[in-house]
């Protein structure tokens, strides 16, 4: 299992993030959970306002676009339970 530490991520000798102090276990799951909800909230704007998604020439189903977000609201939803 990956284990996350809270001391600053280390590549080639410089701290990532190093002055900000940004780099933690709380401000990384909050960050990538409002994300989710954000990418959530597109997928359900694009439902309700009938849009349309098209990739490679495919056109995506409103059901695919409700399921997306429903499963990265629950996603979300979960990264926020796990902080400390």
């Amino acid at each position: 299992m990956l284990q996350y530490s809270n001391s600053l991520a280390k590549f080639g000798g410089l701290s990532v993030g190093g002055m900000l102090g940004l780099v933690n276990k709380n401000t990384t799951l909050t960050i990538t959970s409002f994300i989710f909800f954000a990418v959530a909230v597109v997928h359900i704007a694009r439902v309700i306002l009938g849009s349309e998604l098209v990739i490679f020439e495919i056109n995506i189903p409103n059901v695919l676009s409700t399921l997306v977000a429903l499963v990265l609201s629950f996603l979300g939803w979960k990264l926020l339970n796990y902080r400390d």
